[in-house]
């Protein structure tokens, strides 16, 4: 299951609707099925401590919630697909990471 697998680094890969004019532009021009990337972080072992890493237009890069990306799914994405991330996540390498969000959030 989804949620039992997913960790730290995982990556989503997301198509929005068709309504959307920037996200058939940049399909076209990178000749991919999928518009929108993010990187899963989770923080605890439950759903609630799942969120996700993304860069979006408006807010800049931001952490939101599992909850508000699937509230998103039929809507304004047609689809999310999930990418599982093969590498060890040392103790380094998340606190990398952890400090990266720190410092990409809102920029």
């Amino acid at each position: 299951m989804f949620l039992n697998n997913v960790d730290t680094g995982d990556i989503l890969l997301f198509r929005t609707a068709n309504h959307m004019v920037g996200s058939w532009f940049t399909r076209t021009f990178t000749k991919s099925h999928f518009d929108h990337v993010a990187i899963l972080m989770r923080f605890g072992d439950t759903i609630d401590d799942l969120y996700v890493l993304e860069a979006v237009g408006e807010y800049g890069v931001r952490l939101v919630s599992w909850h508000q990306v699937r509230y998103y799914l039929g809507s304004f994405f047609n689809q999310i697909s999930y990418r599982k991330l093969f590498h060890s996540m040392e103790s380094d390498s998340l606190k990398s990471l952890d400090q990266f969000r720190k410092n990409a959030i809102g920029k």
